[in-house]
């Protein structure tokens, strides 16, 4: 169902990283010291995610790599435009 060399599992890689840190940031959102600065956990996710796209292209999975490199972007665009807005 899911080849490892496929848009869609190249998609939803990319979406592990930003989902943990969604959830890191919700847990933690009146706790922790970090939480004043509200994007440092999705640029982390952000930052993970082009870690593992390197070793992904690494490999020769290129289809996934370009869909996690879209899937990526779009998820720090919108946490851009997301932040921007709440303030």
């Amino acid at each position: 169902m899911l080849n490892k060399n496929s848009y869609l599992t190249g998609a939803l890689a990319a979406l592990i990283f930003p989902a943990i840190a969604c959830g890191a940031a919700y847990y933690f959102r009146y706790t922790a010291e970090v939480m004043n600065r509200p994007a440092l956990p999705y640029l982390l996710a952000v930052a993970l995610n082009l870690l593992a796209m390197r070793f992904i292209f690494r490999y020769g999975y290129d289809k996934s790599g370009k869909a996690m490199m879209a899937t990526t972007f779009i998820v720090l665009i919108a946490v851009f435009i997301i932040k921007g807005h709440l303030r």
